[in-house]
């Protein structure tokens, strides 16, 4: 289960489903309130997807997991988010500050979770308490070190870059020429469609390419 939205112990005041007058006929998340501290942080680790305002959510965030398995909208806070689109966060990084803004009556947070890797309204909808325990309020993940050991791209056709250690349609994002110098993960390795591939980080995302073109500098 991922870590409470809170730092402290907090209540749920409206459960998930229940039958009334929002737009999707039901409560499509769940309504928690923390009485001692109004922060918020982020439940789990991954990428920041949506980061806005919305008569109906208010203040909201949308984080997807790391996994890419499921999205987590966080809603009705008292300002924007810091956060930027696209960034990536830690289990317990901090996201804004409960709040009151849009169809809303009383500070709360309002958090669903649903089981896809890009958010729409009221689709894939999960029970948030099964995928988040609110009682785990104090943890915060530990980031990982990544070590990068610097490689030089050896093959004149260039090196094809993957989103993926596959060969399949629409999964090239570009190609790196020769003699281009690359940051390789340490200690990664995955065999797949008969190439042992390496994992890269360019700027802040991480891709792949066919190890057997590459030469340690």
């Amino acid at each position: 289960m991922y870590r409470s939205p809170f730092t402290e112990k907090a209540r749920k005041t409206t459960p998930f489903k229940k039958k009334g007058s929002w737009a999707a006929g039901y409560h499509t998340g769940e309504d928690w309130v923390c009485d001692k501290s109004a922060a918020l942080v982020s439940p789990v680790s991954g990428t920041v997807l949506r980061n806005e305002y919305d008569k109906s959510y208010g203040n909201f965030v949308v984080i997807r997991t790391s996994d890419r398995k499921y999205v987590v909208l966080m809603a009705h806070m008292k300002s924007r988010s810091p956060l930027k689109v696209g960034a990536k966060v830690t289990a317990g990084d901090k996201v804004g500050t409960m709040g009151n803004t849009g169809n809303s009556y009383g500070a709360h947070l309002h958090i669903e979770v649903e089981k896809a890797d890009i958010w729409h309204y009221n689709t894939k909808l999960l029970r948030p308490s099964l995928y988040i325990n609110f009682n785990n309020y104090k943890s915060k993940q530990k980031k990982k070190t990544v070590e990068l050991i610097k490689y030089k791209v050896a093959t004149k056709n260039g090196l094809k870059c993957r989103r993926t250690p596959a060969i399949k349609p629409n999964n090239t994002v570009g190609v790196l020429v020769n003699g281009m110098i690359v940051n390789v993960v340490k200690g990664y390795s995955k065999t797949a469609d008969g190439y042992k591939w390496a994992k890269i980080k360019v700027g802040s995302e991480y891709f792949y390419v066919a190890s057997k073109y590459l030469k340690k500098v």
